[in-house]
């Protein structure tokens, strides 16, 4: 056994990528929330009535439990609620600053990352706006818009992805890690 440590980074606001996660949301239907979230910097969930403390600290049976009282729209499915409460939960909690969140843009055929610079918070501005976002992040974006058809297949099938609003992606798939996602560039084998 050596005595040498690992040197460590000389830059402290360096990030480790090991740590990292990879997020997709979908904002709204046809992605009719995507305006409002890009002009106030932000990406959001909506669930109005769930109490937005609870997101943010509460275990999951307790969560559930909330969403299964507030969210009469579910009418006691509890496979609904489950799915609801994860996303919330996952938004809320698993999802942490500096994550990269992924979010299709139907009008403009383009895929647009963000870097999540917040926790998550309720919104308490515009509220005369019926747009349906209220918990939400705010975000930066490091990079252009890329067009949704520079995407591998398997990756673009992740961030069409399931009929889900906010779900972690990994390997470019969902539950897995992006790095065996490719974007395809000019003379790329996977194109």
């Amino acid at each position: 056994m050596s005595n040498i440590k690992p040197k460590k980074s000389s830059n402290p606001k360096s990030i480790s990528r090991d740590n990292k996660k990879t997020w997709v949301i979908k904002l709204g239907s046809g992605g009719i929330c995507a305006p409002f979230c890009e002009e106030r910097g932000i990406v959001a969930l909506g669930w109005q009535m769930v109490n937005s403390q609870l997101i943010n600290t509460a275990s999951k049976e307790i969560l559930w439990d909330h969403v299964a009282k507030v969210c009469e729209f579910y009418n006691g499915d509890r496979r609904k609620i489950s799915q609801g409460m994860g996303q919330l939960y996952r938004f809320g909690q698993e999802c942490k600053v500096n994550d990269y969140i992924l979010y299709y843009d139907p009008p403009n055929k383009a895929v647009n990352v963000c870097r999540v610079t917040s926790a998550a918070l309720y919104r308490d501005f515009d509220l005369t706006n019926d747009v349906d976002c209220w918990h939400y992040r705010k975000v930066e974006y490091p990079v252009k818009p890329v067009p949704i058809l520079d995407f591998h297949g398997s990756l673009k099938g992740s961030l069409l992805g399931p009929r889900m609003s906010f779900w972690e992606m990994k390997n470019g798939k969902i539950g897995d890690s992006p790095k065996r996602g490719r974007i395809k560039t000019e003379g790329s084998r996977h194109q």
